[in-house]
């Protein structure tokens, strides 16, 4: 890829602290206390270059937060689960980018900021007034859209800095892909370290260095992003365009053996769409499509064998969250959803209309948000997300960015349906970093052809000024 001298300095120290981090991940079934020390040194070690250098920050707070996820358990032995964790202590470089942005953001691109703050007042406000503790790491997790469009709109004002964004972003997505697709191939019993969740229903389900598959696919989801960025700008050499591809197919089996049919669905509408408006990367990824069709094959019929088990079965939605026989929907959550519908049934009209203010392991943004904020709530959100997304059609900016930000919403509305985005604080910076981004640069290019306007116009005025100057003093002298 093309970088300047700096930009390759900061990918290098980059890929190190990657590689330390992973060191840390490895060592901290050794020593908690030496891994969380680590990890709090790297902290600081931010938060001081988004005081002084926040561009250079921002490049390597995403360069390395996907790998920096594999700490998520990683707390000082002498302390209680009570201790804030790494994840969350990395939120202070973020802030401290967050506060230093408002004055790099122009009057006219304040609007999301207005409906993100709107939007957290409203959950803090719910809380309030139903008596529930302010639950301030609940708040941190759902403030990721407020964080992720504060530094896109702040200071990704330029592509270039933007294609160096995407490119670290893959960077640290390449050992956790790497770890996972390592994991499936080995089996779980070969590789102690990494994570996995297990049912009688599901069988294994891999997370690799994450909590749960969710975080797992997630991570693929924004290698895919990248992957597919890079490609279609056209800004990386044909070897590294080749590991793109490789990475692609790697993140399609992954996702498919995770089972999540909402990310297999959103993985496969990202790459639908690319391959539409990119005809000529699809016919390259044909061979490799192909491969990944055939080991991903037990996982496909599996998956579309409970698909169409449930298409077949008499559906009402009226009896949806009363019935008890089991069904999945195509996401394995409506049990939750039960519970979580009857708590919405009994509440007053109040609470139905603004929320409940209550928490819940709802494994849908949708179901969470209407136990939390109520249907005016929900509402809101919807309408925000698709204000945001008509606004990133209609902006002059590449194709490549426009349909890699449109996507990037659409993958937090389809994902949404059976995991709770708007509490998955990585993927939420990163999307909304992305849509931040688009809208900043769409916003400079406008400012910069009215900038050229006025210079051919003072210009043209100018010279039609002196030509009658001249023309006038001629007529005088003759």
């Amino acid at each position: 890829m093309l970088l300047d001298v700096q930009d390759k300095h900061i990918v290098q120290k980059t890929i190190l602290i990657n590689i330390i981090i992973i060191f840390l991940f490895m060592f901290s079934s050794y020593s908690m206390d030496i891994s969380f020390l680590g990890g709090i040194i790297i902290i600081f070690y931010l938060s001081v270059k988004a005081a002084v250098k926040p561009v250079e920050a921002i490049l390597m707070i995403f360069g390395i937060k996907l790998t920096f996820d594999s700490l998520w358990i990683v707390k000082p032995e002498s302390y209680g689960s009570d201790m804030f964790n790494l994840l969350e202590i990395y939120c202070f470089p973020i802030v401290i980018l967050s506060i230093l942005s408002i004055r790099h953001i122009k009057r006219r691109e304040f609007w999301p900021l207005f409906f993100t703050f709107i939007y957290l007042l409203w959950a803090t406000l719910a809380m309030t007034f139903n008596g529930v503790n302010i639950d301030g790491p609940l708040l941190i997790r759902q403030s990721g859209m407020l964080f992720g469009f504060l530094i896109g709109l702040a200071y990704i004002k330029k592509e270039k800095h933007f294609d160096t964004v995407v490119f670290l972003l893959f960077i640290s997505t390449l050992i956790p892909v790497l770890a996972s697709l390592l994991q499936v191939l080995c089996g779980q019993a070969d590789i102690q370290i990494l994570n996995f969740k297990h049912s009688a229903i599901r069988g294994f389900r891999y997370s690799g260095f994450y909590y749960d598959p969710g975080s797992s696919g997630m991570v693929s989801i924004v290698s895919i992003f990248a992957c597919a960025y890079l490609i279609s700008s056209d800004k990386v050499g044909l070897k590294l365009r080749k590991i793109l591809y490789g990475f692609i197919g790697c993140n399609i089996f992954l996702i498919i053996v995770g089972g999540t049919r909402s990310m297999i669905v959103a993985a496969f509408i990202i790459l639908i769409v690319f391959f539409y408006k990119y005809k000529r990367i699809a016919i390259r990824f044909m061979p490799l499509a192909l491969i990944v069709a055939l080991l991903s094959q037990p996982y496909i019929e599996k998956a579309a064998y409970k698909t169409t088990k449930e298409i077949y079965k008499p559906i009402k939605v009226s009896e949806l969250m009363q019935e008890t026989d089991y069904r999945t929907m195509f996401t394995g959550r409506v049990g939750k959803w039960q519970e979580i519908w009857r708590k919405i049934k009994k509440g007053s009209a109040w609470q139905i209309c603004f929320g409940h203010g209550l928490s819940s392991n709802a494994h849908s943004s949708y179901f969470f948000l209407l136990l939390h904020i109520g249907w005016l709530g929900l509402i809101y959100y919807l309408l925000f997300q698709f204000m945001v997304l008509y606004k990133i059609s209609m902006m002059k900016v590449t194709t490549a960015l426009k349909m890699t930000s449109m996507l990037a919403i659409v993958s937090v509305l389809v994902i949404g349906i059976s995991l709770t985005v708007v509490l998955y604080t990585s993927f939420q910076w990163i999307a909304y970093l992305i849509l931040g981004a688009a809208i900043s640069i769409g916003n400079q290019r406008i400012a910069n052809e009215k900038t050229e306007n006025n210079f051919f116009r003072s210009a043209s005025s100018s010279l039609y000024g002196a030509e009658r100057s001249y023309g006038g003093y001629t007529r005088i002298k003759s």
